[in-house]
């Protein structure tokens, strides 16, 4: 054999030994994020093998001594069922705080505390769906690449991704993200979406449409079906379980470019509630997107 022949055939050995890693590392993650810290002792949710949740921390969470305990319970469950947490800084749910904004310097005080006080949180998100109308930074991008700036510097070496951006499909969302984008300097790589519509309609025509906007990775970190959801979406469990199948479908056509599916909401609610997308009833009991979930993960 001549030495081309055999570099050539070296290369083709080489190739298909590489050929599983390579499959093996485009393989999205599947993470789950609830409020509850309840759901990481549950034997259905040990059972699926998540090791990734996702949690919305308000920005004056250490004011408030309730607010504090809840989060500090939450992270004790995820870190005695071993799950990595991604954290996600939300506006203030207390009544009458929900459009203040945190200074650049509380901002920074609060990353340096949750850093302190939970050491095993290295991966955040700068704000949760910075873009909607209930956000202080809905109508100030600017301030949104901001808090991304000063993550980033707050927390060297951990991974940070764009604030949520919640693809609503409107002209307002669209400006709001090419001016974050320009104030970023478009140097963000690495993105976290939200689009829940695409998903419960089973279609893509959304989320295709917002990854070419997107230079870098992507995650999705809320994902549902919508048991119920406002006056258009009626209670349905079986949708709901559709909608997750579906999930896993886009999961698998766009494994090149998101990295990450993060599932929302554990357990359910009672029936009128605006939003229900829990996989389990309100009893406890699988509902049929609990099946979908563990079908999906298995398939991935």
């Amino acid at each position: 054999m001549s030495p081309r022949s055999l570099l050539l055939a070296l290369a083709c050995l080489l190739a298909l030994a590489l050929a599983p890693a390579a499959a093996q590392a485009a393989t999205p993650v599947i993470g789950y994020g609830d409020q509850r810290a309840e759901m990481f002792s549950d034997p259905l949710f040990t059972g699926l093998g998540i090791r990734d949740s996702r949690v919305a921390v308000e920005w004056d969470t250490f004011r408030f001594p309730d607010k504090t305990a809840r989060l500090d319970a939450w992270m004790a469950a995820a870190r005695t069922a071993r799950v990595r947490p991604l954290v996600a800084i939300e506006h203030s749910w207390t009544p009458g705080r929900a459009r203040l904004a945190p200074t650049p310097a509380q901002y920074t005080t609060l990353i340096r505390r949750l850093r302190a006080r939970y050491p095993e949180v290295r991966t955040f998100s700068p704000w949760n769906e910075a873009n909607h109308a209930s956000q202080p930074t809905a109508r100030r991008p600017e301030l949104a690449a901001t808090y991304w700036r000063l993550l980033r510097q707050a927390c060297p070496g951990c991974t940070v991704t764009s604030p949520v951006y919640l693809d609503l499909s409107t002209r307002s969302s669209a400006r709001w993200l090419a001016t974050f984008k320009k104030a970023t300097g478009g140097r963000v790589r690495l993105w976290a979406i939200h689009g829940y519509g695409d998903l419960n309609r089973r279609s893509d025509r959304h989320l295709a449409a917002l990854l070419k906007q997107l230079p870098g990775q992507v995650w999705v970190t809320e994902a549902a079906g919508w048991v119920a959801f406002g006056a258009g979406w009626k209670y349905d469990e079986a949708r709901a379980a559709r909608a997750i199948a579906y999930t896993f479908t886009l999961a698998r056509k766009y494994r090149a470019k998101i990295a990450r599916w993060y599932f929302y909401q554990w357990r359910g609610v009672p029936k009128g509630a605006r939003w229900d997308s829990g996989v389990l009833g309100v009893d406890g009991r699988p509902r049929p997107g609990y099946a979908a979930l563990k079908a999906g993960i298995a398939r991935r």
